[in-house]
């Protein structure tokens, strides 16, 4: 239930945070615009237009921490040297700064730890191992 993840992050942001929304790509047009209205009545969150931008970096690169339910936004964040939160199981959740949420309760802290660190030799070791036991596919 995406929106009351929404709800539970905005809830756990300090005071003056925003919490920048960003629909997945391959979402658009499949949910209701009620959806996206109940979105934008959250007061501290923010609803990024579709067609906004095409890279995130330099989005992630003005955040303070990434949020996301299982995408690749926690990813590029970890390798950019910042921390991010996750929600479901993912490969790269095993690279230093990128943490799995287990219930809501947790959000507040793990929201305050948020900021920039030195996780450069966990990204490498990740890379190293995707490239030594990794297989391409189509």
């Amino acid at each position: 239930n995406e929106l009351f993840i929404i709800e539970q992050v905005s809830k756990s942001l300090p005071i003056g945070w925003k919490l920048y929304v960003k629909e997945h790509q391959s979402m658009v047009g499949e949910r209701s615009f009620d959806f996206y209205k109940k979105v934008k009545n959250f007061p501290n969150v923010r609803l990024v237009k579709f067609n906004y931008y095409k890279d995130p970096k330099p989005w992630i690169e003005n955040a303070i921490g990434v949020i996301t339910i299982t995408g690749t936004g926690a990813y590029e964040a970890a390798m950019l040297g910042k921390k991010a939160l996750i929600f479901g199981d993912v490969p790269f959740n095993l690279i230093q700064g990128v943490t799995r949420v287990d219930s809501f309760e947790q959000l507040p802290v793990l929201i305050a730890s948020f900021g920039q660190i030195d996780n450069i030799k966990s990204c490498a070791a990740y890379l190293a191992t995707i490239k030594s036991i990794g297989s391409e596919i189509n």
